[in-house]
């Protein structure tokens, strides 16, 4: 493989052994030699994987040799059990994605890479979801996997109604998440976001809850938050005795490359759901869809 090849192939899934281990490879001394390139002893987490994005950047091609030659024994250990620190903990996860993503940055030109700079954010959703962070080291502190939406792992593979309009949210919910961890929002901020941004008439907030399925309460803690980022404006009209409050929000400049990211999100997510479809395929699920549409609309208008 390429260079280029290679970093494609890591991006889909960094955190495999294949990619970030030393004792399943070969290398060439001389790069290592020419290039002075040595382990951060300074870090105890995914050292490796460093070493090796360091190495890919000078090798021009590499090889997958396909029969297995070496066994390998996984014995219990983390940073927990080595009672690394929460902030060293973070500390060495950002720096490890800095590395990860100055690779890509460096193997690709600026176009290529903003491609493809939300499946390289996605390591850092990847790094966030390992559990090796001290638990109650802090009052009501958590570890880094906890904010992740989690999925139920029957019911995503189950038939209904109900595992259909799961398996939708929890795919977008996916890609959302690196909207999310990126410009440092939730779930429940991008999805509203994701809503503020097509066209809509939705104008008081018991109708922003209903049709986004955000509870109240919850809802007008994520208006604040954008708000405060200054990502959105609200202007309210106060509800009277026969009205609910209305609101006028207007996206501001901050929100113009989080809305990109939405987008990108939004097609990774289309093309999840329509993977190896022809083209005839497509057209026809967009009638069958159109017309399912239609059907529902004359019970619910």
């Amino acid at each position: 493989m390429t260079q280029e090849e290679f970093a494609s192939h890591m991006m889909e899934n960094p955190a495999d052994f294949y990619y970030g281990v030393l004792w399943n490879k070969f290398y060439r001394r001389d790069i290592i030699e020419q290039h002075q390139l040595r382990m951060d002893e300074e870090i105890s987490w995914c050292e490796d994987f460093m070493f090796n994005l360091e190495y890919i950047r000078y090798a021009k091609s590499v090889y997958a040799l396909q029969a297995p030659i070496y066994y390998y024994v996984k014995t219990k250990g983390s940073l927990a059990s080595q009672g690394s620190s929460i902030s060293k903990t973070i500390k060495m996860k950002l720096m490890v994605f800095e590395y990860y993503n100055n690779f890509y940055k460096h193997v690709f030109d600026e176009e290529d890479y903003e491609k493809i700079r939300l499946q390289v954010y996605r390591f850092l959703v990847d790094a966030a979801r390992d559990g090796m962070v001290p638990p109650a080291i802090l009052p009501g502190s958590k570890k880094l996997g906890d904010e992740r939406s989690s999925v139920c792992t029957e019911a995503i593979a189950g038939e209904g109604i109900l595992m259909e309009s799961y398996r939708s949210r929890k795919l977008l919910e996916r890609y959302l998440e690196t909207v999310a961890l990126k410009n440092g929002l939730t779930i429940t901020d991008v999805c509203l976001l994701l809503y503020l941004s097509q066209p809509h008439q939705l104008k008081s907030r018991k109708e922003l809850s209903d049709f986004t399925g955000i509870m109240r309460h919850s809802l007008s803690a994520s208006l604040q938050k954008l708000t405060s980022k200054g990502i959105i404006k609200i202007e309210e009209i106060r509800a009277t005795k026969t009205r609910d409050g209305q609101l006028n929000i207007s996206l501001l400049p901050a929100a113009e490359p989080i809305i990109s990211d939405l987008a990108t999100a939004q097609n990774d997510y289309d093309h999840t759901r329509f993977d190896g479809f022809s083209e005839e395929e497509l057209i026809q699920y967009a009638h069958l869809n159109e017309k399912i549409k239609e059907n529902i609309l004359k019970v619910l208008q």
